[in-house]
């Protein structure tokens, strides 16, 4: 009975030291593992991971130089193969968590516009509302083959002051290209009553975008404003004075045409007003 026991204690230790050993050889394989995965990084790129991750945790989405900056050290990552090994941008993603197709569209504005101080020229150029062209714009026309093209759609977005999805279609289209002709058949001409119904539609949505601003106004924290929030405000009120400038004229307009309309009608203006204001609030 005495034997037994030993027999089977020395069966227990023995086992135990049999998983002791393979839970060690498991642990030192992980190990390699995980320093052969950081081997396939090369030291160069993480030295240019955390000088662009520095950059980005100090860039405002709205300032597109800043952003251009941090583009440029991206395409150095692109263009830099032996520097940085293969596969670059895709490692340099991983390390920054970033997606590695947003960071080749900033490689490509980056080399679109290959100085700084052709980057300035082209968005210190406002359209007729005082505003530049954003990011996604630049974006956009980077689908372009050659300057020319570029130059021709900017100065188009600029004289139409297009949107960015806008801009995308007559970068697809025949215009980009060198073409005349329009994207679309051009439809029928509308009356002027319909025009002022779909614009009078549109400025309603204009309404509910401005009262957006309103809400975000009040979020700010009393005190001074940081040097980002002061830099997009002051770009926000050349927009906002833009805006006003241009209303004012379509209101004094519409007030002098209202002057000459029949007195049956001139309540209108009035309950569509109050119509719009409920719409708004609610």
């Amino acid at each position: 009975m005495k034997t037994n026991k030993k027999t089977m204690r020395k069966s227990s230790t023995a086992k135990a030291r049999r998983q002791d050993k393979k839970a060690r050889r498991k642990s030192a394989t992980r190990g390699t593992g995980a320093v052969t995965a950081k081997a396939k990084v090369n030291s160069a790129l993480l030295a240019e991971a955390g000088r662009i991750k520095k950059l980005i945790a100090t860039n405002d989405k709205n300032n597109a130089l800043k952003k251009y900056v941090i583009a440029t050290r991206v395409q150095r990552v692109m263009d830099g193969e032996k520097e940085f090994g293969a596969g670059a941008v895709k490692k340099l993603g991983r390390l920054l968590r970033l997606e590695w197709q947003l960071l080749y569209r900033w490689a490509e504005v980056a080399r679109a516009w290959p100085t700084e101080a052709v980057f300035r020229k082209v968005i210190s150029q406002p359209n007729k509302h005082g505003i530049p062209l954003t990011w996604s714009h630049l974006e956009a026309l980077t689908k372009l083959p050659d300057n020319a093209k570029r130059e021709r759609l900017i100065k188009l977005a600029l004289a139409e002051s297009l949107s960015v999805r806008e801009l995308k279609e007559k970068v697809s289209g025949p215009i980009a290209s060198g073409g005349t002709k329009p994207l679309v058949k051009s439809a029928a001409p509308m009356s002027i009553k319909d025009s002022i119904i779909a614009l009078t539609k549109q400025a309603s949505g204009h309404v509910v975008e401005v009262v957006a601003w309103q809400k975000t106004l009040r979020k700010i924290p009393d005190g001074q404003p940081s040097v980002e929030v002061a830099e997009s405000l002051a770009k926000a009120l050349v927009a906002h004075n833009a805006m006003i400038i241009q209303l004012e004229i379509n209101k004094k307009k519409i007030e002098a045409v209202l002057g000459r309309a029949q007195p049956t009608k001139q309540s209108m203006p009035t309950m569509a007003t109050k119509g719009l204001a409920a719409e708004v609030a609610a």
